[in-house]
């Protein structure tokens, strides 16, 4: 969202005068190299679903709420919008704006796992749930390209 933004009218989310202030490569590691470290984790590493994805859905939304109650507080007590794109729009825009950030967000959230199957193949919590043995986990979790680098998840409890 931000370097969109940023495409159209740079002084909506990240004005010159912060040049000064903020060195270029501060906005990049903030807003374009976690793309990047996601599409490596992507290739890399398979990522199965979660087996309480109620507790990661409140995980996600917690955060989610909570960027949005620091960039609210900022204004309250500033009269400042961290982003001047807010400051563009009728209280209405700001809400429907900040809904729809948040259901792209979502929208990518739920993305990832067929993506991840796309790229790592089935993941075995996709089938039925039935009674294996260590070695046929083990054998069905290194045939992922993550693990010719090594059997570094055998001994992993979690599933989040």
């Amino acid at each position: 969202m931000f370097w969109c933004v940023y495409a159209i009218d740079r002084e909506l989310v990240f004005p010159q005068v912060y040049d000064a202030v903020v060195p270029w490569w501060f906005n990049h590691c903030v807003h374009t190299n976690i793309t990047i470290v996601i599409a490596i984790e992507t290739i890399l590493q398979a990522r199965r679903k979660p087996t309480d994805k109620k507790l990661e859905l409140i995980f996600y939304w917690a955060i989610a709420f909570a960027y949005a109650i620091v960039y609210y507080t900022i204004y309250f007590v500033t009269k400042r919008w961290l982003y001047q794109v807010f400051g563009t729009m009728t209280w209405w825009q700001v809400c429907l704006y900040q809904l729809f950030i948040w259901g792209i967000s979502y929208v990518f959230y739920v993305m990832q796992f067929p993506i991840n199957r796309l790229i790592h193949g089935k993941d075995d919590t996709d089938a039925k749930e039935t009674e294996h043995s260590p070695k046929d986990n083990e054998a069905a979790f290194s045939k992922t390209w993550s693990m010719k680098f090594g059997n570094t998840k055998a001994d992993e409890n979690s599933r989040l």
